[in-house]
This record gives C-alpha cells, sequence and structure tokens, in this order.
C-alpha cells in the first residue's frame, strides 16, 4: 500500500452454492439378472453407502422357486446386483407375509416382520393373523431367528411389529401389543 502496509484482500462471493451433480435414477426392486419385478415393492432401508438394499415385494420373478404367493423380503446388492430373499427359514420360504425389512448398517443383518397379514401381497388369510413375529436374519450365516415367542416357544399372543436392527446389528426393537 502507499505507506509500506500490503493490503491483502480476499474477495468473498455471497450466493447459493450450485447444485451437486444429477445421479441416475435406479430401479432396485430387481431380481439378480436385472428383470423388474412383476409385482409391488415397497418399504425400502438402504445400508450405510447404500450398497444393500432392503424391500418387501410380492414379486414372484426375484428369485427363483419364490411360489409362495405372499409378499417376501429381498435384500439387493448394488455392487454385485444379486438380489436375495431375506425372508427365507433354513432355506424354505414361508407361507406367511414377510415385510417391513430393516438392514443394519453394513448389511449383514436384516429384520422383519412375518405373518403380519398386511402390506403388498396380503390375502384374507393372512389379513386373520392375530399377529406379527419378528424375525432377525444373519445374511453372512444364513441363520435366522424369530425373537417374538411365548413361553415355552409358544406363538406370541400379540402382534408385533415395526422392527429395527442396530448399526452393527448387536441390538434389535420393534412394537408389541
Amino acid at each position: 500500500g502507499p505507506n509500506g502496509n500490503a493490503n491483502n484482500t480476499a474477495a468473498l462471493a455471497v450466493g447459493v452454492p450450485p447444485p451437486p451433480p444429477p445421479r441416475p435414477i435406479a430401479n432396485l426392486s430387481v431380481g439378480s439378472g436385472g428383470a423388474a419385478a412383476d409385482g409391488g415393492s415397497s418399504n425400502v432401508s438402504l445400508s450405510d453407502g447404500a450398497r444393500f438394499v432392503v424391500f418387501e415385494s410380492n414379486a414372484t420373478n426375484l428369485v427363483p422357486g419364490d411360489t409362495n404367493g405372499r409378499g417376501d423380503v429381498f435384500r439387493r446388492d448394488t455392487v454385485t446386483g444379486n438380489t436375495v430373499r431375506g425372508s427365507l427359514d433354513n432355506g424354505l420360504q414361508q407361507n406367511l407375509f414377510s415385510g417391513e425389512g430393516q438392514v443394519s448398517r453394513d448389511g449383514r443383518f436384516v429384520v422383519f416382520t412375518r405373518g403380519t397379514g398386511t402390506g403388498p401381497g396380503a390375502t384374507l388369510a393372512d389379513k386373520a393373523i392375530s399377529g406379527g413375529e419378528i424375525c432377525f436374519r444373519d445374511m453372512q450365516g444364513n441363520v435366522l431367528l424369530c425373537v417374538t415367542k411365548g413361553p415355552g416357544g409358544a406363538a406370541p399372543n400379540g402382534a408385533s411389529a415395526k422392527p429395527s436392527v442396530s448399526a452393527d446389528g448387536g441390538k434389535l426393537v420393534y412394537e408389541s401389543t
């Protein structure tokens, strides 16, 4: 400056930041081969980074052998493109509706309600079920544990719904009446 001072100034700009670049929209309720679901899908849950997407669907073409005529819970790996049924019990499909699926942060654990009588694909027989039970599945070990049992392993005497799993899969909460 004129008195020997160096006046370094920076200009400040005030305004609205530019919008983020557009992201492609993808249909994730598809089978492993990429075929679009032949039935409705809903209740989506995402793992961190959205690698794993868990959803319920009454589609019959997302995995081979889906012949139970009921809504099921599926987990899609967006990296490998693989879709698997999360609501299997010891590798077998259930004859009850399964829905309200939630996934842990790393995608390893899936919790869901089965026998709720609501959701896509629910039939009159499903709606007659008095209440759902909450099931927890380790997708790595293919182990299913249904946690809402009465004394001696009896069927629950009320409805359970809306499960949620902690980030690490170590804790589970749900509503019960």
